[in-house]
């Protein structure tokens, strides 16, 4: 049995459906007209979200190939002036050279070879004279040598290099000497650590240990001035080693510690942290007289007097040095901390009326406990008892603190030019890491940063070239010159090959800029152009359906009319 028709005028369900049908189609119209007009398929997000961020990403490529392309070709131009220049030095000391082989002649009276001569001091002020002004953009090109110096005044980038291949193994060092000697595993809970390389001679400070992005992660700040001699050679690996392990403690402390990091600590608890960070090494550091000790970040108080104040607090206290951490992890301060842990000195009272450290009103009064001996040895003065007294030597605490995971180091050490893989857990980038301005003019040629190419100025002055002074007066002078002009010339074919390669390499940069830019372009074209053909049969179909579509309306308008017949 079939579904039975209804006569109804309230509800044209059939002009329902097609006036959707029709809006559907000028909708499609609609968009192809857009992208027709536009020959892109994507005018806005909406038409397609994900192609739309790949697109404009290619695009920021693109748009960099073609600068760093353009980067290149002035690069070019620059070192066709700079050669240029010294092809026109080339011939003059060419010239120069003649003119000497020509006064070595005996066939030549004193009054010739002083007519040569005038014409050599022309030639080698002209020299001078080309070497000083020849310049691209305002920047001198031959008037100075590239030296390689940087930043670090003085600091080779093999040197660099040497110190960034040596410090992952020395920040090891300094976690296994908290993990052995403190007992603490884990001590900064696996955070990034940056390393960043500064020079500063007249600073005291050799290395530094703080935060950043709000304690997330750890910055190392080496001073390069103190690490190397005045060689260019690194300090003896005692000292450095040392040094490292101080300044690792602090990032235990940074790290886990809520106190040591909440901008307002205290000289007495400045005291504690870095008696803490001397006690890792035994105060060894201060056993070197002859190097730098100001290598240490300096701070208001007495190192060893810290140093051996926190050796007592280990022995007075019942859980060694670890009780104490507990407490500070926990977040206590530091009063707090020493006065809910610390107990008698074997069996004897710190003072008569008490069995710890809760009689001292603070860290303060606990420090005035201490005075320095005339052997640099540090005695505590305990009431109604004899001295007790610290010697040198680390703390040693067997047990190992917490449940985590022992620190070690992970991922890359990033150098500006390679990289070198260390152990696991634990990440370390360098900035600074290499000699910046090791060049004199550095050529940006690529789309993304650090992707350069430097060049070395030249000194083709005649200082440079061993030509002051150069006469030609005599017969052997004249030999003289003939040898000192060779070597000139050696001199500026050197600089003018060097320029060469250079213009050469730039030269297959900008081919592969260009390729690559090509290739690009191509692949975003595929992503963002609209198919013109394919595009324009769309619109043909949505406008064929779009008018039948109006046609249908117009008819299926009509059919409530049928119910005019029921009234006849």
């Amino acid at each position: 049995m079939g579904v039975r028709q209804r006569m109804i005028i309230s509800h044209n369900m059939a002009s329902l459906n097609t006036y959707r049908q029709f809006s559907i189609n000028n909708i499609q119209s609609g968009k192809s007209l857009e992208k027709l007009s536009s020959g892109l398929r994507i005018n806005k997000a909406g038409d397609d979200a994900a192609g739309l961020a790949i697109s404009e990403k290619m695009r920021g490529q693109i748009r960099g190939l073609g600068q760093a392309a353009r980067n290149a070709q002035d690069a070019i131009s620059l070192i066709q002036t700079a050669e240029g220049a010294a092809s026109a030095i080339q011939d003059m000391l060419q010239r120069g050279r003649e003119l000497a082989v020509q006064a070595s002649n005996g066939a030549l009276t004193d009054d010739d070879r002083d007519k040569a001569q005038s014409e050599m001091g022309q030639i080698l002020a002209q020299i001078d004279s080309t070497a000083n002004s020849t310049e691209f953009n305002t920047k001198k090109l031959l008037n100075q040598k590239g030296n390689g110096t940087s930043e670090f005044a003085g600091i080779s980038q093999a040197s660099l290099d040497q110190l960034t291949s040596k410090l992952p193994g020395w920040i090891n060092d300094g976690m296994e000497a908290i993990t052995t000697q403190l007992g603490i595993a884990n001590p900064t809970g696996n955070r990034p650590m940056n390393v960043q390389y500064y020079y500063d001679a007249a600073s005291t400070t050799g290395a530094s240990m703080g935060t950043s992005n709000g304690g997330a992660s750890l910055t190392l700040s080496v001073n390069v001035a103190k690490f190397f001699d005045g060689s260019g050679n690194l300090q003896p690996e005692g000292v450095i080693d040392t040094l490292i392990a101080h300044e690792m403690v602090h990032a235990y402390q940074f790290t886990q510690m809520p106190f040591a990091t909440d901008g307002v600590n205290s000289a007495d608890e400045q005291w504690f942290l870095e008696g803490l960070a001397m006690a890792i090494q035994g105060g060894s550091l201060f056993a070197v007289t002859d190097h730098d000790v100001s290598l240490v970040n300096p701070f208001d108080g007495d190192y060893r007097s810290a140093f051996e104040a926190v050796k007592v607090l280990h022995e007075i206290t019942d859980g060694g040095i670890n009780a104490i951490i507990d407490r500070l992890e926990a977040g206590d301060t530091l009063d707090q901390a020493l006065a809910n842990t610390t107990q008698a000195i074997a069996g004897t009272e710190l003072a008569s009326s008490t069995t710890g450290f809760a009689d001292f009103a603070n860290v303060s009064s606990f420090i005035t406990w201490f005075n320095n001996d005339a052997d640099g040895e540090i005695t505590a003065y305990v009431t109604g008892s004899a001295d007790f007294t610290q010697g040198s030597g680390a703390i040693t605490d067997g047990g190992t603190k917490g449940s985590n995971s022992n620190l070690t180091l992970d991922q890359t050490i990033t150098n500006g030019t390679g990289t070198g893989l260390v152990d696991t857990h634990f990440t370390l980038s360098f900035a600074n890491a290499s000699s910046a301005a090791s060049d004199n003019i550095t050529f940006h040629i690529g789309a993304n940063s650090a992707q350069t190419i430097g060049m070395q100025t030249q000194d083709l002055r005649t200082t440079a070239l061993g030509l002051t002074g150069l006469s030609v007066a005599t017969v052997p002078q004249a030999e003289q010159a003939i040898s000192t002009f060779d070597t000139a010339t050696k001199k500026v074919s050197a600089s003018r090959s060097y320029f060469g390669a250079l213009q050469n390499r730039l030269e297959h940069t900008v081919s592969n800029l260009n390729n690559s830019a090509e290739n690009l372009t191509s692949a975003e074209s595929r992503i963002r152009d609209v198919d013109m053909a394919k595009e324009m049969m769309n619109f043909q179909k949505n406008n064929i359906l779009s008018q039948a579509a109006q046609a249908m309306l117009a008819q299926a308008n009509q059919a409530p009319q049928g119910v005019l017949q029921l009234l006849r």
